[in-house]
């Protein structure tokens, strides 16, 4: 029986998805009680940590150092990581958290394949909202959120700045990561001003809805495999775990693309459309092709695995069959491959 072990910062992926209004805490909503997880204290009440630095390499997870550009590939991927922030006396991550920032490596290098043949790779360490954020007031929600968002704009407009240079891109993120991206393409002027150059957004792990894109009329929801300058965004889940999904993840009215034919239709797409998942199995990677089917059934990717019998996700956040933390890996290959095809659509128009 083949059983996944957490991923070093799978069990915090799920930190930004709702929010939850703690009810045991003082009416002031100053002051949490000793059983909470987090802070004790408002977000107005605690330091914020030094902001970061993108000058400084080390304020990067990842940059493609001491590359000229002619050796830089043709298309740059700029990624935002999910949460892998814990603590009980900040709402954000500070740049000294070790923990969090090996944690952050350690995602991005399960998916890494996806991208590395295709993009550059520039991916910024920011000062994410810690894991507590699920049971925080909705103001310590918002404040946290919005001291995050700040580093990802300002990691995003210096990328633009000293190293895009022209090139082609690809946003990416997950969980709250993907939180960070959509809010980028909504109100990031610097963004809005090269999404000519955008190749695709994939804002994964999050639920872009009817009234986003309503209202910015920018997102446009990728509906088939060779769109460009579009959103690819879904939520995966074992057919069956529905009504638990949409507590964590699924928000009213979301819009799905289905990660094997690329639509947003409700179209069965059966298994031997499935390239391969990719899974990370104590540091070595195994390939399961044909793993499963995808089907979008209200807002959320449905996944019927044919081997689900041999396969069990142990997660403290997730009932089997939630399988939020392996978004990504579970359509690895499918991935891979249409960001080829969707790169080369990108240089033919």
């Amino acid at each position: 029986m083949i059983k996944i072990i957490p991923k070093c910062s799978s069990v915090l992926a799920l930190a930004v998805f709702v929010i939850v209004f703690f009810t045991n805490c003082k009416s002031n909503n100053d002051v949490y009680p000793e059983s909470f997880s987090g802070p004790k204290k408002s977000f107005n009440h605690i330091n914020v940590p030094d902001a970061p630095d993108y000058s400084l390499t080390e304020h990067w997870m990842f940059l493609p150092n001491n590359m000229a550009d002619s050796e830089l590939l043709q298309v740059d991927l700029f990624w935002l990581n999910p949460t892998t922030f814990v603590s009980d006396s900040l709402w954000n991550m500070p740049f000294d958290d070790t923990n969090a920032k090996t944690g952050a490596v350690a995602d991005f290098n399960a998916m890494a394949g996806i991208f590395n043949e295709s993009c550059n790779i520039y991916a910024p360490y920011y000062r994410q909202a810690c894991l507590s954020i699920l049971e925080a007031h909705e103001s310590d929600y918002n404040s946290a959120i919005a001291l995050a968002n700040t580093d990802a704009a300002n990691a995003l407009e210096y990328y633009f700045k000293h190293y895009n240079n022209g090139r082609k891109f690809v946003l990416a993120g997950h969980s709250q990561g993907a939180l960070h991206v959509l809010e980028l393409l909504k109100n990031n002027a610097t963004l809005n001003q090269h999404l000519d150059k955008m190749v695709a957004a994939y804002v994964v792990g999050w639920s872009v809805t009817e009234s986003d894109t309503a209202a910015f009329k920018q997102l446009k929801i990728s509906k088939s495999a060779t769109d460009t300058g579009c959103i690819i965004t879904y939520n995966t889940i074992e057919d069956g775990f529905q009504d638990e999904a949409a507590k964590l993840t699924l928000f009213p009215n979301s819009i799905t693309t289905n990660p094997l034919s690329w639509t947003t239709s409700n179209e069965y797409a059966a298994a031997d459309l499935h390239l391969g998942a990719v899974f990370n199995f104590n540091g070595t990677f195994d390939t399961i092709y044909h793993y499963t089917s995808a089907q979008i059934n209200n807002g959320l990717c449905v996944e019927r695995p044919a081997n689900v019998d041999q396969f069990i996700v142990f997660e403290p956040w997730f009932h089997p069959g939630i399988y939020h933390v392996y978004d990504y890996e579970f359509f690895h290959i499918n991935l891979k491959e249409n960001l080829k095809l969707r790169i080369a659509q990108f240089n033919n128009e």
